[in-house]
């Protein structure tokens, strides 16, 4: 993750807004996006910079980016990622929602035809 160059890749899924609801939007944010937004890194685009500080929009942070984080962290490969890596739930708990990802999730998004 150090050392990219591309810009932050993130899902917006837009949502018209229902009654009752609170955001206008929401947003998956990759790794890179997670860690870039905490460290301030101008790598993450201005809009997405816009959108994630946009306080109606939900930003939620998955499972799967934690355990990369974690992974890369504890293999050395993320030598800038330590501290996210030790308190990944209260990085999220700044402005994030986890997004709670299972194997049955995945299966279920993407069934295997015989």
């Amino acid at each position: 993750m150090a050392g990219q160059k591309s810009r932050a890749r993130f899902s917006i899924r837009s949502r018209q807004k229902k009654r009752g609801s609170s955001a206008d939007v929401r947003l998956l944010l990759d790794s890179h996006a997670f860690l870039w937004w905490l460290d301030g890194d101008r790598r993450l685009s201005i809009k997405a910079r816009r959108l994630i500080a946009h306080e109606a929009n939900a930003v939620l942070v998955s499972a799967a980016s934690a355990w990369e984080i974690t992974t890369k962290a504890r293999l050395g490969k993320l030598p800038g990622g330590k501290d996210v890596a030790a308190d990944v739930l209260g990085c999220i708990g700044k402005g994030f929602a986890p997004l709670d990802i299972t194997v049955l999730h995945a299966q279920r998004r993407h069934p295997i035809n015989n």
